[in-house]
């Protein structure tokens, strides 16, 4: 007996039979005869094969890796206006339209169709994260053939503007291979701006020493500061202990603001315990004030009681007023108001008549908080 959810997916099955009719591309796109070869083989193919071809006003070359992801998170361009989200990378890349699964949605079953994966979310569980392929594209500009000027990362789903360039497109490729190809393709690279898009592309792969080695000696290094933030975001995203003790020591001993102030928010972007103590640490010991600043700011955006507990210890016991304040801006952005109990306590009782001041101001702003409206008519009474 065929039960719903396959009487479903067969429906689906036959849609997609019905609408994968050859997609008129406006793109040419070239396909390697065998996408098992070595990566870097391929790729010298593509070279030699647009040079042959003498692509006339520049070209791609782009592979995909398989990554794991939240169901509903993608990278790249996606428009509210759904006409405007076609073709997509894949249909320009297949030549078949994606069958739109939104009219199925009616029937009651929850649908997610990811390349040729077909994802039905019923009463017996649901998937979190899904495999979903991820297309890094190379541009080479007509008057500038031998040196890659842009680096695209997309989600195969979705649209990406080639500009009518012909595509030579490589297939697939596993993870290490491509972290060692793109390593390679950033210390050869001369501009600064393309670094940027590499590093973004290396970290976008799963964790893996050697993902955190390249972001490690771009960090470190005599990159840009702006390839070196790249890096710092990235080693936030890996969630690594190893990662994390680089970014502390980033914060603690590197020459630049913008870079310790890149590693603080990357920090506050791990999830765990030793990423809150580490944001704490520094908060409450760093002899910079301004990176204590920063520090505090993340950690008013941490629903967490320890979070809660060093903001207020430091409002009261820190000397420096401009830290007290700090400290009590940052209770204020803490979320679904957990921070208003001890605005209302540091109205009331802290001994900085500045400090009070501050938190009465905060106080006025929570004008959906009867707590705080009540606190303040008991100030003006009183």
């Amino acid at each position: 007996m065929i039960t719903r959810a396959q009487l479903l997916l067969l429906t689906v099955i036959a849609l997609l039979f019905v609408a994968s009719t050859a997609y008129q591309q406006s793109e040419k796109v070239v396909r390697h005869p065998d996408s098992n070869t070595q990566l870097i083989d391929r790729w010298k193919w593509a070279r030699v094969e647009a040079e042959s071809r003498k692509f006339s006003n520049g070209y791609w070359i782009g592979y995909s890796i398989q990554r794991l992801m939240q169901r509903n998170w993608s990278i790249g361009t996606h428009f509210s206006d759904e006409r405007r989200n076609h073709p997509s990378l894949a249909e320009v890349i297949t030549g078949q339209k994606e069958v739109d699964i939104r009219s199925l949605k009616a029937s009651g079953q929850n649908l997610t169709i990811v390349g040729n994966q077909i994802i039905i979310e019923d009463e017996t569980g649901r998937h979190e994260k899904v495999m979903k392929e991820i297309g890094i594209l190379f541009h080479f500009p007509r008057d500038r053939a031998d040196q890659t000027n842009q680096v695209i990362v997309s989600n195969l789903s979705l649209i990406v503007d080639l500009e009518g360039a012909p595509l030579l497109w490589l297939g697939g490729a596993d993870e290490e291979e491509s972290v060692a190809f793109l390593h390679d393709q950033f210390t050869s690279s001369r501009s600064d701006e393309v670094k940027e898009q590499l590093i973004a592309a290396i970290g976008l792969h799963e964790k893996s020493k050697k993902v955190f080695t390249t972001l490690r000696e771009a960090l470190t290094g005599s990159e840009t500061n702006e390839v070196r933030e790249e890096a710092a975001f990235w080693l936030g995203q890996m969630n690594t202990d190893e990662a994390l003790k680089l970014l502390v020591h980033t914060v603690e001993t590197d020459r630049s603001d913008d870079i310790r102030e890149k590693a603080i928010f990357a920090i506050s972007q791990m999830e765990g315990e030793l990423a809150l103590d580490a944001l704490i640490g520094i908060a409450r010991k760093n002899p910079d004030s301004e990176v204590r600043t920063k520090a505090m700011f993340w950690l008013g955006q941490k629903a967490s009681e320890k979070a809660v507990a060093t903001l207020r210890d430091i409002a009261y016991s820190e000397e420096e007023t401009d830290v007290q304040k700090s400290a009590l801006f940052a209770l204020t952005q803490l979320p679904d108001h957990t921070g208003t109990d001890e605005l209302i306590k540091i109205a009331k009782t802290h001994p900085n008549p500045k400090v009070r001041k501050e938190a009465i101001f905060w106080l006025g702003q929570c004008d959906d908080d009867p707590r705080a409206l009540e606190t303040l008519i008991e100030i003006v009474k009183n």
